[in-house]
């Protein structure tokens, strides 16, 4: 790709990549207001956890598919992506009709027609991790990844400015869910036209290369290179998107019960907020050797271990240390998946960013149903 267009493919690819968890973030923020009125309160969270990693099914038999039957998923790919993304505005849609409706089950009531739209939401957005990675590493330079990371981000920033615009003390709110949603759903919309343009660049690229790509293939030996060489950013990606995408957001609803209602929320916020500020320092300077991604590793496991025992153990501290864990326990995870999926990005393997997001999914369903386990059936956290 030619570098005058350079700068313009990155923005692409950063709006883009700003759909792949948004709706979800989206949800995440909305939870002290949902909880208002949710019967299943403060166990909402870890509910809506296992509910996105119902979802993780879909990617599932997608990978299977797309390891049987290349040429299939290969064919349907870009229908693919838009009809996800028109997918995921209807589940925000339909979260807005639904969130206030109540189903009595038995002896209990629960928010089932609330937790089917998050269903339909999450679908896309779980898809996104095995489906928009491959095709951002075919746009031939690492650090578009590096970039979609970024715009990922940007998916945890929209949201958390949105709700701090909304009202974050957890009883009064400028604007309803409905509206916050449907502010949502226009930047869903900029997604989508953020791919039809990667698409048109992609493709005037190809037609561009092509015969140069032509000429000089059969002059290279094909180096599939080996999973060994990333195996670590691999397992590092696995643990950081499990505590990043289901561990944490499923716990700090519980962490912040001793203290006023607003320190969840603004958890919450600050949580999603420095996603995309941490994410942007490995454009400027490389997080991805085994020294690095050894180091992030350790650092970030404190503030993580320490929203975990507040989760557990009702300890007095000042409340304003609980915000702050959040912020620095989310950017550090996010700079060291960002870091892993970069070094990944960088190696021969065809395969490679396919793994690193079905590692993602992966790290992320296995915390989700650690979690919901712990919460409701041995019931280990505050309540």
């Amino acid at each position: 790709i030619r570098m005058g267009s350079q700068w313009h493919l990155h923005l692409l690819v950063l709006l883009f990549g700003m759909s792949a968890w948004l709706s979800i973030n989206s949800i995440y923020v909305q939870l002290p207001l949902l909880s208002l009125s949710a019967p299943e309160s403060w166990n909402l969270a870890s509910y809506i956890v296992v509910i996105i990693q119902i979802s993780c099914l879909f990617p599932l038999v997608y990978s299977i598919v797309r390891n049987w039957k290349r040429e299939i998923t290969d064919r349907i790919e870009s229908p693919l992506v838009i009809f996800l993304l028109i997918l995921d505005i209807i589940g925000l849609v339909l979260s807005t009709f639904t969130y206030t409706t109540v189903t009595q089950i038995g002896d209990s009531k629960h928010s089932v027609w609330l937790l089917i739209s998050i269903l339909i939401l999450c679908i896309p957005c779980t898809m996104a991790d095995v489906l928009f990675m491959p095709l951002i590493g075919r746009l031939g330079s690492p650090s578009f990844v590096t970039t979609f990371y970024v715009g990922m981000g940007v998916g945890a920033l929209v949201p958390s400015v949105l709700s701090f615009a909304q009202g974050v003390n957890g009883s009064s709110w400028n604007f309803s869910y409905s509206v916050f949603i449907y502010i949502i759903c226009t930047f869903v919309f900029v997604s989508l036209a953020a791919y039809c343009g990667i698409l048109y660049a992609e493709r005037r690229t190809n037609r561009e290369e092509k015969q140069s790509i032509n000429g000089t293939m059969n002059n290279h030996n094909e180096d599939h290179g080996s999973l060994r060489t990333i195996f670590l950013p691999i397992v590092v990606s696995l643990i950081a998107s499990s505590l990043q995408n289901a561990v944490i957001p499923a716990v700090l609803s519980y962490a912040s019960q001793p203290f006023e209602s607003n320190v969840y929320s603004l958890s919450t916020n600050l949580f999603i907020l420095t996603n995309p500020v941490f994410c942007f320092i490995q454009h400027f300077y490389s997080f991805s050797s085994t020294l690095h991604l050894s180091l992030l590793s350790l650092i970030a496991s404190l503030p993580t271990l320490f929203i975990l025992l507040l989760s557990i153990f009702p300890l007095q501290i000042p409340s304003v240390l609980l915000p702050i864990s959040s912020a620095i326990s989310a950017g550090l995870l996010s700079l060291l998946r960002t870091a892993a999926a970069s070094r990944i990005a960088h190696s021969s393997h065809p395969k490679a960013l396919f793994i690193c997001g079905f590692a993602t999914q992966f790290g992320s369903f296995i915390g989700a149903v650690t979690i919901f386990i712990l919460a409701n059936l041995f019931h280990i956290f505050i309540s």
